[in-house]
C-alpha cells in the first residue's frame, strides 16, 4: 500500500518558456517542478506514487519533470486512476516511464485526488495547500489525520515554496498532496497572455488585453479571448464549450473561443472580445444571475409538521371546552412535529450515505425526493453517452495497399505521439497484433501531422490539409471518403507513401458501454421522454439518437439555448434530469430539476450538478432511481409510523380517558420504531447488489 504521495501541477505560465528562467533563478519562489525538485533531496522524502493534476501540459513539460524527478530515483512510480479527458498525459509518462498507460493516476482536481486517496491508500497524515480543500474534509476523515493549512499566495495561487517545506518538515506526514487550483477545463483561465508587439513577445496581464491585440498561444494552453487567428494552425479541444466530439483544426481566418485548449500547434490570435465580453463569461454570468435560481426548499418532513401544527392547535382547543385540561395535554401530548422532524431527515441521511458507498456523491438531498418526479431525461452527447478516446471506424485502401498496410505505417508514425487520435490507431494496430518497424526518422509539424522514414520510405500520416502542403493529391475516393465522415461528425486521417495518397483511417466516437442498458432500465421505471441536447453537428447526433432509441434529439444547441429546451419542457409540465459534463451544460442544469455530472468533468459542471458519479460512469443511474423511489418510501413509512401514535392519543382522549403517561409510552415506542425504519438503508451497506439495468 502507498504511504506517500506528491502531485505537481503545470502551474507556471508557458513552462517550455519558463524553465531556464527558472534554472537560472537560484531564488525563485513560485511553486514549480523545479523548486520542488531541489527540495526533495533536503525533505529525505522516496515519493511511492505521483500525481499529475493538468489535463494539458506540454511533452516538454513532462520530459523536464522526468529529468529533475524521476531520473534521480525520488520517484518510484504512478498510480493508477484513468479518466478519459487526460489520456494525452497519460500516453506521455507512459513513454518517459516505460509503463502502461492504465497504470498512471492523472487527476483533474481535489475531488479526484481525495477519492484516490480514500480507495488506495493507507495513511496517517496528509499536509493539503489547495485552498478549496475544505469542502471535501469528510471524504477523508476516516483513520486519516488531516493538516488543513492554506499557504501564502500571490499572483493567483503561486504559492510560496519554503512556506510549504515547513509545513512538509513539521508534519512529517506519510501523504502529500499538491495539486494548484488553475485546472484547464475552463473555469480558471491563466492570469497572463503573451502579446505580440514589435515582433515581440510581452507577458501581460488577461484583464489589461485590449481588441486587436495579438496574443500568442502555444501548446497546451487555454486560450484566454474570443478572436480571429492571424498566424498558424492548431487543433483545439472545444469540447467543453461547444460539445463538438472531436478536436477542430483552426487555420488564419478561423475564430477561437476562451477557455478552450489547444492540443497541438501555436497560434496568434487577434483579440475581437476579452475579459467580460467573451463566451464563455457570458454563460456564466447567465449561470451566476439566473432568475430561476432554486433556492433551498424545506424538507419533505418539516413540510407535514408544520401542516399539522395549527390542526392540532385547533383539536387542543376543541378538546379543552369538551373535556377538560387534562385530555387537552393528552392531545397535545400525541402531536408528532418534532418526530417526524428528526426521523425524515434521518432517513434522508441514510439514503445518501447508502449512495456514496456505490460511488454516488449527492451534494443536495432534495435531488433523491425530486428524482422520484422525473419523467424527462435529457443527456449531452460528447463525453457523457459516448467516449473521450475515439476508436478507428473504416480503414480505405488504396492502390496495392490493404487495411493492414494502411494501419501499420500510420500505427508506426503515430508511436510516439501523445494525442487521443494517434491512441486510437495504436489500439487497433494491437488489436490486430501487427508487428510495428523501427522508425528512422521522424518529424512532427505542430497541427498538420508527422512525416517519418523507414525501409527508403517517407510516411506521413495527417489531415488533407498537411497532405496538400506536401504536395500530394488525394484520390477521388479519398475525397468521397472524407465527405461521408465529415458528414458524420467523425475524423479521418490521411496516409501516404513518399508521394502518394495510399489509405485513410476514419476516428468515430465511442457510445458507452453502459448507455443501451441504461435506456432500457429508465424506460422500466416509466421515464416518458429521453432524448439527446447536443452542440454537435445533425448527423452524428440523429444517427446516435436513432442508435439508443431515443424519444427525440437536439442538435448545434448552444449553451443557452439547451437551458431553453429544458424551460419549454417544463412548461409542458415535464419533471426534467439533465446530465451533461461541460461548461456548455451548465445553464441547462442549473434549470433543471435535477442535474447529473461525472467525476472528471468540468470543474463547473461537477460544481452545479446536484448529483456526481464518482467512478465517472453511468452505470448507477437506475439504481440510484430506485434509491430514490426507496427513500420516498421511507419517508412515507416514517409519517405513517409517527401519525399512528397521534392518532390513537386524540382517540385515546375522547374514546377511554386515555392518561399522558400512556401518550408518552405510546409515542416513543412508535418513535423507536420510526428510527428502525429510517436506519433501514444501513443494513444495505456493503450488500448492496450492482445496478441492474
Amino acid at each position: 500500500m502507498v504511504k506517500k504521495i506528491i502531485s505537481f501541477t503545470n502551474q507556471e505560465k508557458n513552462i517550455a518558456q519558463q524553465i531556464k528562467r527558472l534554472k537560472e533563478e537560484a531564488g525563485s519562489h513560485s511553486l514549480s517542478i523545479y523548486t520542488i525538485a531541489e527540495k526533495l533531496p533536503q525533505l529525505n522524502i522516496t515519493v511511492d506514487a505521483c500525481f499529475l493534476s493538468n489535463p494539458y501540459a506540454t511533452e516538454l513539460f513532462f520530459q523536464y519533470f522526468t529529468e529533475e524527478l524521476i531520473d534521480t530515483g525520488k520517484i518510484k512510480g504512478v498510480l493508477e486512476y484513468y479518466p478519459s479527458q487526460n489520456k494525452t498525459i497519460a500516453g506521455v509518462l507512459s513513454k518517459h516511464l516505460n509503463v502502461s498507460p492504465k497504470n498512471i493516476f492523472v487527476g483533474n482536481g481535489a475531488t479526484e485526488i481525495i477519492q484516490a486517496v480514500i480507495h488506495n491508500f493507507t495513511a496517517e497524515k496528509i499536509v493539503v495547500n489547495i485552498p478549496t480543500f475544505s469542502p471535501y474534509y469528510e471524504f477523508v476523515k476516516d483513520g486519516i489525520e488531516v493538516v488543513y493549512n492554506k499557504l501564502d499566495s500571490t499572483d493567483n495561487f503561486v504559492l510560496n515554496v519554503d512556506h510549504y517545506i515547513q509545513l512538509v518538515k513539521k508534519e512529517k506526514p506519510d501523504t502529500i498532496v499538491l495539486i494548484n487550483p488553475n485546472n484547464h477545463d475552463g473555469e480558471y483561465i491563466k492570469s497572463n497572455a503573451w502579446v505580440l508587439k514589435d515582433n515581440v513577445e510581452i507577458e501581460v496581464a488577461i484583464e489589461e488585453l485590449q481588441v486587436n491585440d495579438i496574443v500568442v498561444v502555444n501548446t497546451g494552453e487555454v486560450i484566454p479571448i474570443d478572436g480571429i487567428i492571424t498566424q498558424g494552425i492548431a487543433m483545439i479541444d472545444q469540447h467543453a464549450l461547444t460539445g463538438e466530439s472531436q478536436p477542430a483544426e483552426k487555420v488564419v481566418g478561423e475564430q477561437v473561443f476562451a477557455s478552450t485548449v489547444i492540443i497541438t500547434g501555436k497560434i496568434s490570435i487577434k483579440v475581437e472580445k476579452a475579459g467580460n465580453d467573451t463566451i464563455f463569461s457570458k454563460v456564466l454570468q447567465i449561470l451566476n444571475h439566473s432568475i430561476n435560481s432554486k433556492t433551498h426548499l424545506q424538507s419533505l418532513g418539516e413540510k407535514w409538521a408544520d401542516q399539522a401544527a395549527l390542526p392540532f392547535l385547533g383539536l387542543s382547543a376543541l378538546t379543552l371546552g369538551l373535556l377538560g385540561s387534562y385530555s387537552t395535554l393528552v392531545v397535545l401530548s400525541s402531536t408528532f412535529g418534532y418526530r417526524i422532524r428528526i426521523l425524515a431527515p434521518l432517513g434522508t441521511l441514510n439514503h445518501l450515505n447508502l449512495a456514496y458507498q456505490k460511488g454516488i456523491l449527492v451534494k443536495e438531498g432534495r435531488a433523491l425526493e425530486n428524482l422520484t418526479q422525473v419523467d424527462t431525461f435529457l443527456f449531452d452527447k460528447t463525453g457523457t453517452l459516448t467516449m473521450e478516446q475515439p476508436e478507428v471506424g473504416r480503414i480505405i485502401s488504396c492502390g496495392d495497399y490493404d487495411e493492414n498496410d494502411i494501419l501499420i505505417y500510420a500505427a508506426a508514425a503515430e508511436r510516439k505521439v501523445a494525442h487521443p487520435l494517434a491512441k486510437a490507431i495504436l489500439k487497433k494496430a494491437e488489436e490486430f497484433k501487427l508487428i510495428l518497424p523501427d522508425i528512422e526518422d521522424s518529424k512532427y509539424q505542430m497541427g498538420y501531422g508527422i512525416m517519418v522514414s523507414f525501409n527508403n520510405k517517407v510516411i506521413r500520416v495527417g489531415s488533407s490539409r498537411f497532405m496538400s502542403m506536401e504536395g500530394i493529391v488525394l484520390p477521388e475516393k479519398i475525397k468521397k471518403a472524407m465527405a461521408h465522415s465529415h458528414l458524420q461528425g467523425y475524423s479521418i486521417i490521411m496516409v501516404a507513401v513518399n508521394q502518394n495518397l495510399v489509405g485513410a483511417i476514419e476516428l468515430q466516437s465511442v457510445v458507452r458501454p453502459e448507455v443501451k442498458q441504461l435506456i432500457a432500465g429508465l424506460r422500466q421505471r416509466g421515464i416518458k421522454h429521453i432524448a439527446i441536447v447536443s452542440g454537435d453537428q445533425k448527423q452524428p447526433t440523429q444517427q446516435l439518437a436513432k442508435q439508443l432509441g431515443m424519444d427525440s434529439y437536439y442538435s448545434e444547441v448552444l449553451p443557452q439555448d439547451k437551458a431553453k429546451i429544458v424551460e419549454q419542457l417544463q412548461k409542458e409540465g415535464k419533471s426534467v434530469c439533465f446530465v451533461g459534463d461541460g461548461i456548455n451544460d451548465v445553464i441547462a442544469m442549473k434549470k433543471a430539476d435535477v442535474s447529473i455530472s461525472l467525476s472528471g468533468a468540468s470543474s463547473i459542471a461537477t460544481d452545479i450538478a446536484q448529483v456526481i458519479f464518482m467512478d465517472g460512469t453511468l452505470s448507477h443511474l437506475t439504481w440510484l432511481f430506485d434509491i430514490s423511489t426507496n427513500l420516498e418510501t421511507n419517508l412515507r413509512n416514517s409519517l405513517i409510523i409517527t401519525m399512528i401514535p397521534a392518532a390513537m392519543g386524540v382517540s385515546g382522549a375522547f374514546l377511554i380517558n386515555m392518561k399522558v403517561l400512556s401518550v408518552i409510552l405510546l409515542k416513543n415506542g412508535f418513535f423507536m420504531f420510526g428510527i428502525g425504519n429510517a436506519m433501514l438503508p444501513l443494513n444495505k451497506l456493503d450488500k448492496s447488489p450492482e445496478s441492474k439495468l
